[in-house]
């Protein structure tokens, strides 16, 4: 289904025959922006042509369930990591397990704006974001495979067992050990 992986500017593109997906290398499933569930699609690390590239900014898809039906958005995360250390940051599990919203969608390009924290509970983390005191969706959980590196998570950085890390959307990214 896919044609190609490629870098272009700071982004890792992902071209396909349905369109454009963004997603993070290695083992992820890179769902498309408009099109039913049905059209993820898998992608490994040998697919990629950029294996060997520094890729700055990853974008993740997330799909919201809202009031009026399924929707699919882009959200980015920053980060600095050869793609090819990623296989450790292998998600198995991800679900959003409730979105509430006050008025009327999401202006997702208001989203750099917002807050993004991070809570870790054994393998499990918790994404809560929101903007100007209101919750946008409440929370995401994933389940990683071990080994987990404990400083990276798919551009969020964590320094702890059940601390959290708030970030501006904008500026997610790796931090150092130690």
């Amino acid at each position: 289904m896919t044609e190609s992986a490629e870098l272009e500017g700071d982004c890792l593109l992902v071209k396909s025959t349905g369109g454009q997906l963004g997603g993070i290398a290695d083992n992820l499933t890179f769902v498309y922006q408009d099109a039913p569930p049905t059209s993820a699609v898998e992608l490994r690390l040998a697919d990629l042509q950029t294996a060997e590239y520094l890729a700055p900014v990853a974008s993740v898809q997330f799909r919201e369930s809202l009031s009026e039906g399924s929707r699919f958005a882009g959200i980015s995360f920053r980060y600095f990591a050869r793609i090819q250390a990623l296989p450790q940051l292998r998600i198995v599990e991800s679900h959003a397990a409730e979105t509430r919203l006050n008025k009327g969608p999401i202006n997702w390009h208001a989203l750099p704006e917002a807050r993004f924290r991070v809570e870790r509970r054994g393998d499990e983390f918790t994404a809560l974001w929101s903007r100007d005191g209101q919750d946008w969706f409440i929370e995401t959980q994933y389940r990683f495979e071990e080994p987990l590196m404990p400083t990276m998570l798919a551009g969020v950085a964590v320094h702890g067992e059940g601390q959290t890390v708030e970030l501006t959307a904008c500026e997610l990214g790796v931090f150092p050990k130690g």
